[in-house]
C-alpha cells in the first residue's frame, strides 16, 4: 500500500562537498521522471512587483537553465497558463502558483515549497507543483533589496527533477538565497553533474508514452513509446463499445439493459435520432447523457435498484444513501405503497423507502479508517500517512481530544484532527530539547542565539559535514558546532523548551487530502541564512 510522507527538506546534510544530492525513496531508489518530456505550467497571478508577463518569463526561463545542459537528455514542455490560481497533484504537469496567501506553518522566510508526489516502490515521479511566498519582495531586474524570482524557480525546479539541497553554497540547489542575488540563475557545475546523472545524454530517450502509462492525448495514440496522431477509427454515436470508452469518439461508453454503445453529453434536447437526454449517476456524480434507443421496453419497478431512467417503468432512477433505485412522483403530497413516504430530492417530490427502512453502516468516530466522508459521524475523512481515517475540524476555542493534534488542511485555512505522531530522534543540525530527542544522544546549547541542537562527537582530523566544524569542549571530548558562533561546553544545564529556525526546518505538516495516497515529499527555498537549531 502507498503512502503519504511529508518531510521537510531543511535539515542538516552529511555529504561530502561540492556533492549534488538526488532525492530517493526509503529503499534508496533516486526519484526521476520516467517520461520525458516534463511537462510545466503557470498560472495567472504575478509575484508582488512584477507583471504577468515578467513573472512567466522568468519561470520559463528557469525551465530552459535545466533543459539547456549539454550532457543531459532532460526535455521540457510548456503547457501554457492554467484559467485558475490552483494546482493539481496529479495531473502529471508540474504547476507554478504565486499563492493569494502565505500559510504561517509554511515559514514566513520560505520563498517556495515544491510538493513532489511519486511511486515509493520504483521512484517514479508522477507530480511535482510549487507555490511561492506572496509576500517576499519578488523582482526581475535584479534589484538588491528584492528577490530573484529566476534564481528561486531555478532552485524549485531542481526539486522537481529529483534534486535535493545541495552543501555546495554556489550551487543554485544550496538551501537559500539572498537580497539582489542573481547567480542563481545559471546553473553551477555540481548541479549539472546532478542533473545529468539523473537524466544522462548518450543513452536512449526515455519514452513518452507506454502501453501501460499512456500520457499521450486522446486523439493520439502510443506507438513505439511516442504519442502519434490516432490510426484507429474511432466509433461513432450509438456504436457498440465492448472494449470501453475509448473505442468512442465521445469517450462514454454506457451500458444499459446489458447493452453496451457509444453516447455523448446532451442537454435536454440534444440527442441524435429522437433518444432520450437522460441523468445517470457514475463515480464523478450525475452526468445528462443521451440514451441510446430510448424505445427500449423499461421493466424496473420501483424500489428496484437502477442505473438510469431508462431501466425503470417510472422513467425515474433516484440516488439515495444506499444505491439508485427506480422512484415515482408524489401523488397529492403521498405515496399509494405503505412502505414508501413522499420525499423531496434534486429530481422533485419522489416515493422512496422511508428514512428509517434504509439501513446505515455505523457511522465512524475521530481516528477510525474510513473510505469517504460518509463513513464518519463527523462526515469528514482525511488521508494521513497511515490511511484515511475520520477526523473533524478544529481551532484554538475547539481543540482535538486528547491523543490527536490540530493540524493544517493542505490548500486550506482549515485545520483538522489527526494522531499525534511519535517523535523520531533528530540528526545533526535539528533542533531539540534535551539530549534524547538526538540519534547522537547530544543535545548542546548555543548561548549565542539560546537555542539547542543535534550535534555529534567528532574526530579533529577528519572534521565534521556539512556547515559544521569540530571544536574541543571540556572533558577532552570534540563535537560538531555550526561554523560561526561561541562554541559553549555541551554539557550546559538545558533552558526550558526548544525552537527552530526556518533553514532547518519546521514541524512536519500532515496534510489531508481526498485522493490516492502516493509518497509525498516537501522541499523549500528560504531567503536567507538563519542560524542553524
Amino acid at each position: 500500500m502507498s503512502r503519504l510522507i511529508v518531510i521537510c527538506a531543511l535539515v542538516g546534510l552529511s555529504l561530502p562537498a561540492n556533492a549534488y544530492n538526488p532525492m530517493r525513496t526509503s529503499s534508496g531508489k533516486f526519484l526521476r521522471w520516467p517520461l520525458l518530456p516534463m511537462k510545466f505550467n503557470l498560472t495567472p497571478r504575478a509575484a508582488t512587483n512584477a507583471t504577468v508577463a515578467e513573472t512567466q518569463a522568468a519561470v520559463r526561463a528557469a525551465y530552459k537553465s535545466w533543459a539547456d545542459v549539454s550532457c543531459s537528455n532532460l526535455t521540457v514542455s510548456d503547457k501554457g497558463v492554467l484559467s485558475s490560481n490552483t494546482r493539481n497533484g496529479r495531473d502529471g504537469t508540474n504547476t507554478n502558483v504565486w499563492l493569494s496567501g502565505w500559510p504561517s506553518n509554511y515559514g514566513s522566510s520560505t520563498l517556495g515549497i515544491t510538493w513532489t508526489i511519486f511511486n515509493p516502490s520504483s521512484g517514479d515521479m508522477i507530480d511535482a507543483d510549487t507555490e511561492y511566498n506572496p509576500n517576499a519582495p519578488w523582482a526581475t531586474d535584479g534589484d538588491r533589496y528584492s528577490i530573484d524570482i529566476q534564481s528561486v524557480a531555478t532552485h524549485e525546479i531542481g526539486h522537481q527533477l529529483g534534486l535535493d539541497h545541495s552543501v555546495e553554497k554556489a550551487a543554485t540547489m544550496f538551501r537559500s538565497t539572498g537580497q539582489g542575488d542573481t547567480s542563481q540563475r545559471s546553473l553551477h557545475s555540481d548541479d549539472i553533474a546532478g542533473v545529468c546523472a539523473l537524466y544522462p545524454a548518450g543513452g536512449p530517450p526515455p519514452p513518452e508514452c507506454t502501453p501501460t502509462s499512456n500520457t499521450c492525448s486522446p486523439s493520439e495514440d502510443c506507438v513505439n513509446n511516442k504519442c502519434v496522431p490516432s490510426q484507429t477509427q474511432k466509433k461513432g454515436y450509438g456504436s457498440p463499445c465492448d472494449n470501453g470508452p475509448s473505442e468512442c469518439e465521445s469517450g462514454l461508453c454506457l451500458t444499459s439493459q446489458s447493452v453496451t454503445f457509444c453516447t455523448q453529453y446532451c442537454s435536454s434536447t440534444a440527442c441524435p435520432n429522437g433518444d432520450t437526454c437522460t441523468t445517470v449517476q457514475s463515480n464523478q456524480g450525475p452526468l445528462r447523457i443521451c440514451l441510446v434507443n430510448s424505445g427500449m421496453q423499461a421493466t424496473k419497478k420501483t424500489g428496484d435498484p437502477c442505473r438510469d431512467d431508462n431501466e425503470c417503468v417510472s422513467g425515474i432512477c433516484a440516488a439515495t444513501p444506499t444505491g439508485s433505485i427506480c422512484a415515482a412522483r408524489c401523488q397529492n403530497g403521498g405515496c399509494s405503497d405503505p412502505g414508501l413516504s413522499c420525499q423531496s430530492t434534486t429530481q422533485g417530490d419522489l416515493c422512496l423507502p422511508k428514512p428509517e427502512e434504509i439501513p446505515q453502516p455505523p457511522k465512524g468516530k475521530i481516528g477510525d479508517p474510513c473510505e469517504e466522508n460518509g463513513d464518519c459521524q463527523s462526515a469528514q475523512c482525511g488521508l494521513i500517512a497511515s490511511g484515511k481515517i475520520c477526523t473533524t475540524l478544529c481551532s484554538d476555542s475547539a481543540p482535538c481530544p486528547d491523543g490527536f493534534d490540530c493540524v493544517g488542511v493542505a490548500n486550506s485555512d482549515k485545520r483538522a484532527c489527526v494522531p499525534k505522531a511519535p517523535a523520531k530522534p533528530g540528526s545533526l543540525g535539528d533542533a531539540c530539547g534535551d539530549h534524547s530527542d538526538c540519534q547522537s544522544k547530544l543535545c548542546p546549547l548555543d548561548e549565542a542565539t539560546k537555542e539547542r541542537f543535534c550535534s555529534q562527537d567528532c574526530d579533529p582530523k577528519s572534521g565534521c559535514p556539512g556547515d559544521f566544524d569540530c571544536v574541543s569542549v571540556s572533558g577532552g571530548r570534540s563535537i560538531c558546532w555550526p561554523a560561526s558562533g561561541d562554541k559553549k561546553d555541551p554539557t550546559t544545564p538545558a533552558s526550558s523548551g526548544c525552537a527552530l529556525t526556518s533553514e532547518r526546518g519546521a514541524p512536519s505538516l500532515v496534510l489531508l487530502i481526498l485522493a490516492l495516497a502516493l509518497l509525498v515529499r516537501r522541499r523549500r527555498r528560504d531567503s536567507r541564512r538563519c542560524p542553524r537549531s
